[in-house]
């Protein structure tokens, strides 16, 4: 596909960041087991992308050996980044996942050298220190508890495997339409994690089904489209700062559909990752 200029690019990201953060919601709704989860949001991600391919008269290549290989090596880290992210909202909550899961800028500016991309400028340091400083004030040090700093740590898990998951996608992207790029990733998550239902129950309500299908359609398929063809217009780095938005818009959400105000802690914190994140995508 052709190159897409910096503006589409833009709010292509920013777009599917606001999906991102809307996906935390339903993390929370859902009572089902992080493996499961993911599971089943995988499924209605790839029926919804092979929807978005057919009405983009676009096809999906089954023949090349080498799609099946980068979409395990791509899908094995998205399934790590999906499961351990809802693992630090069932460990923790909502608030400490997405804000643990914001410091992944600063394993991008530091991983991508090893990937060819570009090198550390003392800009991508200051925004790093800025995003961890906004995270430290946000999340309530002296309230953490056990189940907590778990939370904490899967989040960071969460925060380095969507590092690797972006850089490995600018490095083996090419060739690819985003919607099948997506399609291939979730194809393979769902295939990697379909032993969990040997080992798990799927007990839902009719409405909880309704949020899975939400979840896996437009918070996971469209999302995720929308990301890999914004990244196809911008850097790796800057792609990460702008994701680092996802817990402003998660902090919207809850707002919005849980009725969840934010404190003089979350409003602080996240002006200072506005602030980060211009500072590091501004040329």
């Amino acid at each position: 596909m052709g190159k897409i200029d910096s503006s589409s690019s833009f709010w292509s990201l920013q777009f599917s960041v606001m999906l991102f953060g809307g996906a935390s919601i339903f993390g929370a709704l859902l009572p089902l087991n992080p493996f499961l989860l993911v599971w089943g949001r995988t499924v209605w991600a790839v029926l919804f992308l092979m929807l978005l391919i057919y009405l983009n008269k676009e096809k999906i290549n089954f023949s090349k050996k080498e799609n099946y290989l980068n979409a395990l090596v791509l899908g094995a880290i998205l399934a790590i980044h999906w499961t351990s992210f809802f693992q630090s909202i069932q460990m923790a909550n909502v608030a400490v996942a997405v804000l643990t899961f914001s410091s992944f800028p600063l394993f991008t500016m530091f991983l991508s050298p090893l990937f060819k991309f570009g090198k550390i400028t003392q800009k991508n340091i200051f925004s790093a220190l800025l995003i961890i400083a906004g995270i430290g004030i946000m999340v309530p040090l002296g309230d953490w508890e056990g189940l907590y700093l778990y939370g904490i740590l899967w989040g960071l898990l969460s925060a380095l495997s969507f590092s690797l998951l972006v850089l490995t996608n600018k490095k083996i992207s090419s060739g690819f339409g985003p919607f099948e790029q997506a399609f291939w990733q979730n194809a393979a998550v769902s295939v990697l994690l379909l032993p969990v239902l040997f080992f798990y129950e799927i007990n839902l309500n009719l409405k909880e089904h309704f949020y899975w299908m939400i979840l896996g359609t437009v918070f996971t398929g469209l999302s995720h489209g929308l990301y890999v063809y914004g990244l196809k217009g911008t850097d790796a780095q800057k792609a990460s700062l702008y994701a680092a938005l996802e817990p402003v818009y998660a902090i919207f959400w809850a707002l919005i559909f849980l009725g969840q105000i934010p404190g003089l802690r979350e409003i602080l914190g996240g002006l200072i990752i506005l602030f980060a994140v211009r500072n590091g995508t501004k040329n």
